[in-house]
């Protein structure tokens, strides 16, 4: 396993406040596999101390979602990560959505030469919280030879531990302008996902914030709203194609892509 190394961790709990966040996550590459198609199959691995957590792509109502930069890296053509399914906690009174103890985030990563080692070297950001949230930056290194590893049984089952796909028209979306933006409502088609159901919206444009969904379950349909605030605060072209719709449950979690209208 390739390891990540600590460069900044800092802490703002009040005034002249710091803490050094050494002991609290760990982090590792694993290396993982070259695919028949010649994608490499990787993961970063990441241990957190008892009561601490970390965030999914959506952190909910706070929180720091992790980010990548692998423009750094040798003979890497594209990467992707994948989020295992998470889990919603309360934390200080705000909804937010991630993981603890520790998670598996896989890495699909196409190399621009097949037959050639991909020198992994980048940059990752993310934030963990127990009664209070510390942003983390840690500088990647390793290096992924093609004909290197084994296949994974972690990094397979946070493969298969994904959200599941719903069918196309599994939701449709009312879009109308208000004040700061756009509003979302889906009437969503889904069976109970359990406990805690949350709907998470999302929009591909980082420059848009989305708010927490509120949401309305009758039988097997939900109504969630949610607005897509933009930066200048005006309304802005939806697209529904770009629209993406997961709902979190302790039954598992479904993802829509797309949001046609009603």
């Amino acid at each position: 396993m390739g390891r990540l190394r600590l460069i900044a961790f800092c802490l703002f709990a009040g005034p002249a406040a710091a803490f050094d966040g050494g002991g609290i996550v760990e982090v590792s590459v694993m290396e993982g596999w070259r695919s028949d198609e010649g994608v490499h199959i990787a993961a970063l691995h990441m241990r957190l101390e008892p009561g601490w957590k970390t965030y999914w792509r959506v952190p909910g109502e706070g929180g720091i979602p992790p980010r990548f930069d692998w423009s750094g890296s040798g003979n890497l053509a594209a990467a992707e990560p994948r989020f295992p399914i998470p889990g919603v906690f309360d934390i200080s009174g705000f909804k937010t959505i991630g993981y603890e103890n520790e998670v598996v985030f896989p890495l699909l990563l196409r190399p621009e030469r097949a037959d050639s080692p991909i020198a992994l070297e980048g940059r990752m950001e993310f934030g963990v919280c127990s009664d209070i949230c510390v942003p983390v930056a840690l500088e990647v290194s390793s290096l992924l030879p093609p004909d290197g590893g084994l296949t994974d049984s972690l990094i397979r089952r946070a493969l298969d531990d994904q959200p599941k796909m719903a069918g196309t028209g599994s939701a449709t979306c009312l879009v109308r302008p208000v004040d700061g933006g756009m509003s979302v409502t889906a009437n969503i088609r889904m069976p109970d996902h359990g406990h805690g159901e949350t709907v998470v919206m999302e929009h591909p444009d980082p420059e848009i914030w989305v708010t927490g969904a509120t949401l309305k379950r009758s039988g097997d349909t939900v109504t969630a709203v949610a607005e897509f605030l933009s930066s200048d605060g005006k309304p802005f072209p939806m697209a529904r194609d770009a629209i993406r719709i997961t709902m979190i449950g302790s039954r598992g979690a479904t993802e829509i892509a797309g949001c046609p209208a009603g």
